[in-house]
């Protein structure tokens, strides 16, 4: 019974060796497996199968170390071996972080494998344990840094391989590596984050050589200067950008002016800056603007946005676009004001835009609308000594410029086979502007005392004229009292339509990628232009107000009233051809046909009934 007893204590030691480290058991386990004839005096059958295996366990020599041997005769075969398990393992070095004891007791009855248990469990990863342990951390610790350059190699696509498009119109769109030229890419999200809601302060902000020129004194109609090419709002300007909202050409048929700020900014889907390209067509001998908008396929939900600032600036933007099938539609609008930090140079907008589209797997189609009208005082530069007085003073006004814009259009693109696509668009736009600028006039009281008590208008190198109105009778200084001023106005009316139709083939060549694409374009346009003067009188702040009296002589300041008809056509091709992974080569050209006939509806100018034409290739590679 003593030794029955003294197992029993054994056991109960054993077991709080085991929970109290299982490290050393482990590594015991490791070298020698306990003598299988021990296990026969403590382990009888009637005995539960885990205290039968305490006694023989390797930390039975772990109590040993730290608590005095029992006295027993019959257990004394047992500290031996117990210490001579202890002491085999003290040269391995071993990790401490061992795995739990559970899984050697459990293979206990199978030494060998209880003895190759732990290797792989002492390793930080066991599933990299059986399959060679020491490299598996090596080689996890150098696959981290490749995500970092796999982007780097070519032939993957990376964020900047944005689709532009190699002509105005949509179906053309090669990656961006690909274009032979300086490409610059806004998108919408960034135009709504500059928040100003003018598409030419984006511009400013994210296309590398845009600059833009208050040229018209109102932050709504500014000047968008690119490397010194301009596309101005103001007639008679230098126009070199041509400007595209989904393929439409939106340079205005007389004089080719823009007018950027009848966009809604928040209805912008995206906006490619190309530079010089002949594909483009007219005005693109500095480059293309081309803008996309949005259609309710690419935006689903609703959007408002409320802004106000400094000078009584208030800014309301909202969306909302929505899909049910093959169908979709989306509507945008905005209106933007200020008071302006200038004396009369209030400011206005109402822009909106509609989409409806229809959309399958060989075909889409989409009917879009774009109006606008904006009403701006235009203030202009001032004497600097006017300035000193007061910075909100201006130089002479009213100056406002008002106009409205109607566009409807129709676009479509049909998948004709796996590699050839069509696209085609036409269109129709509404211009109506009115200009009003007060000004001093060179009108004054004839010198001549043979003129006396009548309005002149002196001459450089010919003698004074009198002024008289459009009934042909002189107009007296007591008709207009001084200071005398002008007002003078600018009408223009403008109607124009046409369309473009694009063939895109997409067949390799050499069993290399190649993109072909030719188009043809037509636009026409008419329009009604008129000028005319009225005498006035210059008040406080420099404000002009109309006698009511319009200048009919001299011919100098004659009424203008004049037509344009414009006719433009154009033939276009280009050809991308991957030569390598690595090199593209494109080859392009355009034919363009224009020609511009103006007739003079009063008689007095038969100088400008004149017909203009002209007609040119311009070819390009890169």
């Amino acid at each position: 019974m003593k030794a029955r007893n003294l197992s029993w204590m054994l056991a109960g030691a054993t077991i709080a060796l085991l929970a109290a480290a299982p490290g050393a058991f482990a590594q015991g386990t490791q070298e020698t497996p306990p003598p299988a004839g021990e296990a026969a005096p403590t382990a009888p059958a009637a005995t539960p199968a885990p205290e039968a295996t305490q006694p023989t366990s390797p930390p039975a020599g772990d109590a040993a170390q730290g608590t005095p041997a029992p006295a027993a005769n019959g257990d004394t075969q047992q500290l031996p071996e117990v210490e001579i398990i202890q002491t085999q393992p003290k040269p391995e070095t071993k990790p401490p972080e061992e795995k739990p004891p559970e899984i050697v007791t459990k293979k206990k009855p199978a030494p060998a494998p209880v003895a190759a248990a732990p290797q792989p469990k002492a390793k930080p990863k066991p599933a990299a344990a059986p399959a060679s342990p020491p490299p598996a951390p090596v080689v996890a610790q150098e696959a981290a840094p490749q995500p970092v350059t796999l982007p780097t190699p070519a032939g993957g696509p990376s964020p900047e391989n944005t689709p532009v498009k190699m002509s105005p119109m949509a179906g053309s769109e090669i990656p961006l590596e690909k274009v032979p030229g300086a490409v610059s890419t806004i998108s919408g999200a960034q135009i709504m984050r500059e928040g100003s809601g003018q598409v030419q302060n984006t511009l400013q902000q994210q296309v590398p050589g845009i600059i833009l020129s208050d040229t018209a004194g109102s932050s709504f109609r500014t000047d968008v200067s690119y490397r010194g090419f301009d596309a101005s709002p103001i007639g008679g300007r230098s126009q070199a950008l041509a400007v595209y909202m989904n393929g439409i050409r939106i340079n205005e048929a007389f004089g080719d002016t823009v007018n950027l700020d009848a966009l809604p900014a928040i209805a912008i889907s995206d906006i490619a800056v190309v530079g010089a390209n002949p594909v483009f067509g007219l005005n693109a001998i500095g480059g293309a603007i081309s803008i996309t908008m949005k259609d309710g396929f690419q935006y689903q939900g609703a959007t408002i946005d409320v802004m106000g600032g400094s000078f009584g600036r208030r800014q309301i933007s909202a969306e909302a676009g929505a899909r049910s099938g093959n169908f979709s539609a989306y509507a945008a609008g905005e209106y933007l004001a200020e008071d302006g930090f200038r004396d009369f140079s209030e400011a206005q907008i109402k822009r909106m835009y509609t989409d409806l589209g229809f959309k399958n797997d060989v075909a889409e189609l989409h009917f879009s609308f774009n109006g606008a009208k904006s009403d701006a005082g235009v203030v202009t530069a001032a004497p600097v000594d006017l300035l000193a007085m007061d910075w909100s003073r201006t130089f002479t006004s009213p100056q406002n410029t008002e106009y409205e814009v109607l566009m409807p259009s129709l676009r479509g693109s049909v998948q004709v086979t796996d590699t050839l696509s069509f696209s085609g668009l036409t269109y129709y736009r509404k211009f109506k502007q009115n200009v009003l600028d007060g000004n001093l006039t060179e009108v004054g009281e004839c010198e001549d005392p043979a003129n006396a008590g009548f309005l002149c208008l002196p001459g450089d190198d010919a003698p004074e004229e009198r002024v008289t109105d459009t009934s042909g009778n002189f107009v007296t200084e007591d008709d207009v009292p001084g200071p005398l001023g002008s007002l003078e106005r600018i009408t223009q009316d403008a109607e124009s339509y046409g369309g473009s139709a694009q063939l895109v083939e997409r067949a390799r060549i050499f069993d290399r990628p190649n993109q072909f694409l030719v188009g043809v374009s037509y636009d026409h346009g008419k329009v009604s232009y008129q000028t005319s003067s009225e005498l006035g009188t210059v008040g406080d702040r420099f404000v002009v107000t109309g006698s009511g009296i319009v200048v009919g002589g001299p011919d100098d300041l004659l009424p203008r009233d004049l037509t344009s008809e414009n006719d433009y056509y154009g033939i276009y091709f280009s050809n991308t051809l991957d030569v390598t992974d690595a090199f593209t080569v494109t080859v392009g050209g355009r034919y363009n046909n224009a020609t511009i006939k103006l007739t003079d509806l009063t008689g007095d100018f038969p100088e400008l009934n004149t017909t203009n034409k002209y007609d040119r290739f311009n070819p390009m590679a890169g």
